[in-house]
């Protein structure tokens, strides 16, 4: 197996946001964990570097989290293109959990979420705010496609990257007010209204790398207490778990105090 790893921003959270993400990656990954860190927030820093298999990226940043949702995007493309890995999964921090690796594909995975865009108040709303009205058209009959978890190949998702950022660059040069949602709504755009690259595949809930719980209705859960896929194996990525107060505490039970 070659070298994987977790990439993430962590600016403008405090470390009991991000513990249990931190604590279950080295706990039930082999994958390096590179976190994208503020400057301003040396407590912090210091408290992430809990492993060799931690690495910190630091930024002046001094914005708000909104910014961020765009910012990331451009940093980790910068970042991949300077270390040597062979899958990445660009995550979010706050509500993501691992109960095992989730490397072994080929090209790049995007999460589905259980819901069509078209049905969905939030996603269809950032999109028609962003993108407009002919663009939700278009697309809108499509699955929501997840930003908060993105798996690939390291050269794989260079090249997504470059074209993600343009696209996101090109709107914040028509638009001034970009705030939640941006990069959802790009992402949805991007991958269903071209359906050209064949290495775009999609991860249902229940049948792949991740659960995306946001509007998930039922779980599936095994003896020993892990959410498992329809084959019974083990999910290796639960995403949004914090909207179920019951299995925070539930996935917390894992990790050792």
């Amino acid at each position: 197996m070659g070298k994987n790893v977790i990439l993430s921003a962590v600016v403008g959270y405090s470390y009991d946001k991000v513990d249990l993400f931190l604590s279950s990656a080295l706990r039930n990954t082999s994958a390096d964990v590179i976190l994208i860190a503020s400057k301003t927030s040396p407590q912090l820093r210091h408290q992430l570097l809990s492993s060799p298999r931690v690495k910190l990226v630091t930024i002046d940043f001094q914005g708000e989290l909104t910014e961020m949702v765009f910012r990331r995007f451009f940093i980790a493309k910068e970042i991949l293109a300077k270390i040597e890995a062979d899958e990445v999964l660009l995550s979010d921090a706050r509500d993501v959990y691992f109960q095992s690796d989730p490397f072994g594909i080929e090209g790049i995975v995007f999460a589905e979420e259980p819901q069509l865009i078209a049905s969905c108040q939030v996603n269809s709303s950032w999109v028609k705010k962003y993108l407009g009205e002919d663009e939700y058209q278009i697309i809108s009959s499509n699955p929501v496609l997840c930003a908060g978890t993105i798996l690939g190949e390291r050269l794989e998702l260079i090249s997504f990257l470059e074209h993600f950022t343009q696209k996101m660059s090109s709107l914040r040069s028509r638009q001034t007010d970009l705030a939640w949602g941006v990069d959802q709504a790009c992402l949805n755009s991007m991958v269903w209204n071209t359906h050209s690259n064949p290495t775009y595949k999609t991860s249902r809930n229940y049948q792949g790398f991740a659960l995306t719980l946001f509007h998930e209705q039922s779980f599936l859960i095994n003896a020993e207490g892990r959410l498992i896929n329809r084959d019974r194996s083990i999910i290796p990525v639960i995403h949004q778990y914090d909207r179920f107060p019951w299995l925070a505490q539930h996935l917390r039970t894992f990790i050792p105090s």
